[in-house]
């Protein structure tokens, strides 16, 4: 979250505070988001830059209810 803040993304370094944050070594994953849990999951080998761009985009697919558009 702070390196959110330090690339100057600091709301998006706030919203992150409302969701859990986990890792996953599955290869076939890069990152989804469980709206319902409120859970981020993101693959641990991705590099910083990228889990700051996945991060910023699934906290995306929340702030624009994404998931109630696809029911």
């Amino acid at each position: 979250m702070r390196n959110l803040s330090e690339q100057g993304y600091p709301t998006y370094a706030k919203l992150l505070n409302e969701f859990d944050l986990n890792l996953t070594e599955n290869p076939n994953v890069i990152a989804f988001m469980e709206p319902a849990k409120g859970r981020i999951v993101v693959n641990r080998g991705l590099e910083e830059s990228q889990v700051s761009v996945v991060i910023r985009h699934e906290i995306l697919h929340s702030y624009l209810k994404h998931e109630k558009r696809l029911l």
